[in-house]
C-alpha cells in the first residue's frame, strides 16, 4: 500500500518522526542531568530539545494523517494505524504539557521539576507503543512500503520499458 505523502517516491512520515523520537527522548536525559546536577544549563537545553520534538512531531503528524487516509475502513491495518495515530496524539499533548510547564527553559522552574520530568517519561513511554504499532502497519501491513519492494505484482508505467535491469519482466511482473 503506496503513501500519497511522498518526495521522489519515499513516504514522508517515516523521515521526520526521526526528529521528535530523537528530541524527546534526548529531552528527559537533560532533564534527569539537571535533577541531579542542579545546573540550570541542562533545564534550558531540555526545553529547547523538547521544544524542537513536539514541532517537529506535529510536522510528522501531517504526512502521517495522509498516510491513514490511504487505508480503507475495512482493511485490517486499520485498526492498527488507529492506535498510532492515538497514542502520537497522546505522546504529543503529554510533550505539549510537559513543554508548558517549563517557564520557557528557565530555572529552577515555577513547578516542582518532578511533574514535567514524569510527564516526559510518559510520552517516552508512549513514543515506545506508538513505534511498535508503526513497526506492525509496516512490517506486517506493508503500509507506505513499495508494491516493487513488497513483492506485489507490478507492470511498467507508461513511458517505462520492460526487460533486463529495470526491474520489470516483459508483460508484466517483476525481476
Amino acid at each position: 500500500m503506496r503513501t500519497r505523502a511522498q518526495v521522489m517516491g519515499h513516504p514522508l512520515h517515516p523521515m521526520l518522526v526521526m526528529f521528535p523520537l530523537a528530541l524527546i527522548p534526548l529531552a528527559l536525559v537533560f532533564d534527569i542531568v539537571y535533577l541531579v546536577r542542579q545546573e540550570a544549563l541542562w533545564w534550558t537545553i531540555s526545553f529547547w530539545m523538547l521544544l524542537s520534538g513536539v514541532v517537529g512531531g506535529v510536522v510528522a503528524t501531517i504526512p502521517g494523517l495522509i498516510d491513514y487516509t490511504t487505508i480503507g475502513r475495512d482493511h485490517p491495518a486499520r485498526r492498527v494505524a488507529t492506535q498510532h495515530m492515538v497514542s502520537g496524539f497522546a505522546l504529543l499533548a503529554l510533550a505539549a504539557v510537559s513543554l508548558f510547564l517549563r517557564d520557557f527553559g528557565q530555572a529552577p522552574p515555577s513547578v516542582n521539576p518532578w511533574i514535567p520530568v514524569v510527564l516526559l517519561i510518559g510520552a517516552n513511554a508512549v513514543a515506545g507503543l506508538q513505534g511498535y504499532w508503526g513497526g506492525e502497519l509496516v512490517y506486517r501491513h506493508a503500509v507506505g512500503v513499495n508494491p516493487r519492494v513488497a513483492g506485489e505484482e507490478q507492470t511498467p508505467a507508461p513511458g517505462q520499458r520492460a526487460g533486463p535491469g529495470t526491474g520489470f519482466r516483459p508483460g508484466g511482473g517483476m525481476t
